[in-house]
């Protein structure tokens, strides 16, 4: 069962309704002639940045910003332009707000212009440095030699859970998450949440199969290894690591961490419980600690002790066809520039200097800053440096296909997890769905 997400107060974040509305243009378009385009979703929150940017750019050429109400729609419409060589100068790309269905087959078609390009004829003092962002982040965007789109933000595949839980059910904190040990690791939670109802492992398990399947899905190279036996091995793990979660009636959750807190779950993803800026780690510290309980960040679960995964979370990518490559090229520098990067609407940033205090001031602040009540105003240096460790850390980056998750598979993946239909037919229905998708 898919349990409703909960978010801390001060990082309330505004979902969109999809509701299939017509395109909108942007009341700040001003004339074609004096304008570049970006195709973006109607109240996405890096709209007032563009904003920013057009008023810095009173006597140039600024952003035509066109909205659309929906994912479908924007990428309905992409499509046909890119594939008529005609579309916008700028498209972006946002893990909570959407922006692009299908992104990678459209990487894999060639739609996009090369930043590589773009970057080493740059001689300004505004050049990009790519020494300054994360590599593997940045490695992301590279596809057969070409840079296509370039990393804005990134989330952390991190789980969060208590010392308390793990010393009650003696889990080694010491030891990497993987399927290969997470059985034996959760047997005494395991035995226990066998006798009730009300314990789960994860606080979303259908997250964690979508991670699964997207691991062993290659989308830039339209293959998959939904057949192998390491997925068939692993999803086994997950098979049995499912339990039902259904708390009480009485019960009224605040946060998305209040079930962990109970006892009632072992762990919650990072980006199932709140944004990825370094703000949401401080946050989780107060509350945990003003529930008398001490927070933990382990790497998430994975094939491998030494996977450190992140997801991207907002992408910018250029219109091969554009005939405005260096404007663009331009706001791009400005969404990756220090300061732009320091905007709590930018998310984890991917510039090195931003990040680092962006974290600074998160140990700064106090529980008051977050509307917590605690007493303590230090965070502790072991929850920070197992943060801070992480991010160093990470070896593997990629997006996770939301299109092909939720409207592709999901109704197979709500049956399975429902029990209405066995593992075997689970199986057999997402290698079909997945062969048909990546064939089209």
């Amino acid at each position: 069962m898919k349990i409703a997400r909960k978010i801390l107060p001060v990082l309330l974040i505004v979902l969109v309704l999809f509701s299939g509305c017509s395109t909108n243009v942007s009341e700040e378009k001003i004339t074609t002639e004096n304008t570049f385009t970006l195709y973006i979703i109607k109240d996405t929150p890096i709209i007032s940045l563009i904003k920013k940017y057009n008023d810095s750019k009173a006597n140039e050429r600024r952003i035509e910003i066109v909205e659309f109400e929906n994912d479908a729609e924007l990428s309905s419409k992409l499509n046909a332009e890119l594939m008529a060589g005609k579309g916008p100068d700028l498209i972006y790309f946002d893990s909570m707000y959407g922006g692009i269905s299908n992104i990678e087959k459209m990487i894999s078609l060639d739609m996009f212009a090369d930043y590589n390009e773009l970057i080493n004829k740059d001689n300004s003092d505004s050049a990009i440095n790519l020494d300054d962002f994360p590599k593997t982040v940045m490695e992301s965007g590279v596809y057969n030699g070409r840079r296509y789109f370039m990393p804005i933000s990134y989330m952390p595949d991190i789980v969060i859970t208590t010392k308390e839980i793990c010393d009650k059910y003696s889990f080694d904190l010491t030891k990497s998450f993987t399927y290969q040990s997470a059985e034996k690791s959760l047997s005494t939670f395991l035995n226990e949440s066998k006798k009730s109802d009300n314990m789960c492992v994860f606080y979303d398990i259908d997250e964690e199969i979508y991670r699964l399947i997207d691991s062993n899905i290659d989308f830039f190279n339209r293959k998959n290894t939904l057949n192998s036996e390491d997925f068939l091995s692993n999803l086994g793990v997950i098979d049995n690591l499912m339990s039902e979660y259904s708390p009480a009636e009485e019960s009224s959750d605040s946060y998305a961490l209040d079930p962990l807190l109970r006892g009632n779950q072992m762990f919650a993803n990072l980006d199932q419980i709140a944004g990825s800026e370094p703000n949401s780690i401080g946050s989780i510290y107060y509350y945990i600690k003003s529930k008398g309980q001490t927070p933990v960040i382990l790497n998430s679960l994975s094939s491998s002790e030494d996977t450190y995964s992140a997801y991207l979370d907002k992408v910018l990518l250029i219109n091969k066809n554009s005939n405005n490559k260096d404007e663009a090229y331009d706001f791009v520098k400005y969404m990756l520039n220090e300061k732009t990067q320091g905007n709590s609407e930018i998310g984890l940033p991917v510039n090195k200097n931003a990040l680092s205090k962006l974290i600074d001031e998160m140990i700064e602040m106090n529980a008051e800053s977050y509307g917590i009540s605690y007493a303590e105003d230090v965070i502790d240096e072991n929850y920070i440096n197992s943060y801070t460790s992480f991010l160093d850390s990470i070896n593997n980056c990629k997006f996770k296909n939301d299109y092909f998750n939720y409207s592709v598979i999901g109704d197979s993946v709500s049956k399975y997890i429902s029990g209405e239909i066995k593992k075997e037919q689970f199986i057999k229905a997402i290698q079909s769905k997945a062969k048909i998708y990546l064939e089209e």
